[in-house]
């Protein structure tokens, strides 16, 4: 990238949300063990709390929406809550996809170095640059479960921490739903 994020840098973002508010270092690797089994290196562990509880669960349960009925369909998994946040740049030079579930935060990035290509240019062979990124996401997703589906967290739900209530409102005015907004069926 150019300017910008690195992809690794907007995933780690995404996970500090779906590990509700605690951001992690990165790492590519745990350890390094000789043949023997003696470990030659380990990599250490830091996080640093960049946001409330409260807020990251906010965060997610908003980013739910995408993958239930948005840009993001592509990406449901049966019986799994997956939260995710779509981009796309002008041009269609670069598209990303950051989507997590409880357990695992995957980020995927399409683009070129150079930004004065679109990915749009091939869009009636391999499909619109957002599906595309949407089918690598799940496709790689799939293939983390084929391998470990424990690691990918199928069952693990959001839980709502202390503190974060939910309430009806209407769907128009955004207020307290009124009798004629429950009448006419605007009540979210």
């Amino acid at each position: 990238l150019q300017d910008g994020v690195s992809p690794t840098q907007m995933t780690a973002g995404y996970a500090s949300i779906a590990s509700g508010g605690m951001y992690r270092t990165p790492i590519f690797y745990t350890k390094v063990t000789d043949s023997k089994g003696n470990v030659l290196y380990e990599s250490e562990k830091t996080e640093k709390r960049v946001m409330t509880e409260q807020v990251a669960y906010i965060a997610k349960d908003i980013l739910k929406q995408p993958v239930i009925s948005g840009t993001a369909t592509y990406c449901k998994i049966a019986g799994m809550d997956v939260s995710a946040k779509t981009g796309t740049t002008n041009n269609y030079s670069d598209v990303w996809f950051m989507g997590y579930n409880p357990n695992i935060t995957l980020g995927v990035w399409l683009g070129y170095k150079d930004l004065k290509l679109g990915l749009g240019t091939f869009n009636n062979q391999y499909g619109h640059p957002s599906s595309r990124v949407n089918r690598l996401w799940a496709s790689l997703m799939n293939s983390l479960y084929d391998v470990n589906p424990e690691f990918i967290g199928t069952t693990e739900k959001y839980v709502r921490p202390a503190n974060v209530v939910s309430a009806s409102f209407c769907g128009i005015s955004g207020m307290a739903p009124s009798e004629a907004c429950s009448e006419a069926g605007l009540v979210r």
